[in-house]
């Protein structure tokens, strides 16, 4: 696993910027939502990772200090799989839940010469009883979470839910997209919200945000 931040970056870029069939870099931080939907008309625009550079090389150096490197949950695998890319290189586990299945495969057979290694997928909604049991079983203890699967505020909460008691102490739950909501698409900022002023337990917890894009953005806590 590499274990420092240029590492890191160095690889990523490299990777992102000479992707074979996604041409569309990293996810422009001045661009709107309404520009970046005109803009991916087509898979070659796709973004090999949908993350703004520093706003995920943040969140990498955070992990970094934090020595966070054993196990982590994904939950959202993306279209291309450059979250997943970074986590390979930081935990030992990757625990990745997706509904698409031939998206893992494509990314299995392009990006990991067909071997798994340290990724372990479960292929179906986060919320359903028996992916959420089959990954229990496997991970009765990580040291964060990445919540970036379905960004309904139903379903983002949920995920929250369902997984964030996995999370260990001075583990971090963390959530993309949370500069600002577009009702009924993108409802994730509203829950950080919520979760902030304890409106969904009773607890405030206290988050932590990586922000430099008009409306994309990282928060997490630790917990």
């Amino acid at each position: 696993m590499a274990q420092d931040i240029e590492t890191i970056a160095q690889d990523l870029d490299e990777w992102v910027y000479n992707h074979p069939w996604a041409k569309g870099g990293y996810v422009d931080p001045n661009s709107t939502r309404e520009e970046r939907i005109a803009y991916h008309s087509n898979q070659s625009s796709t973004n090999p990772i949908q993350q703004v550079r520093d706003e995920i090389l943040g969140l990498v150096e955070r992990i970094l200090e934090l020595k966070l490197d054993k196990k982590i949950v994904e939950i959202g695998f993306g279209e291309v799989g450059g979250t997943h890319r970074i986590l390979k290189q930081l935990f030992s586990e990757v625990h990745t839940v997706e509904m698409r299945s031939h998206v893992v495969d494509r990314h299995i057979e392009e990006q990991q010469n067909g071997e798994k290694g340290n990724s372990f997928f479960y292929i179906g909604a986060s919320t359903d009883h028996d992916v959420y049991l089959d990954l229990c079983r496997n991970v009765v203890q990580c040291d964060a979470i990445f919540i970036d699967g379905h960004h309904s505020r139903n379903i983002v909460e949920s995920d929250w839910r369902m997984y964030h008691h996995l999370v260990r102490k001075g583990g971090m739950v963390i959530f993309h997209d949370t500069i600002c909501d577009f009702e009924g698409e993108r409802e994730v900022a509203g829950l950080v919200d919520d979760l902030s002023n304890g409106k969904i337990d009773g607890k405030k917890y206290k988050f932590e945000h990586i922000h430099k894009s008009l409306d994309v953005g990282i928060s997490y806590y630790i917990v």
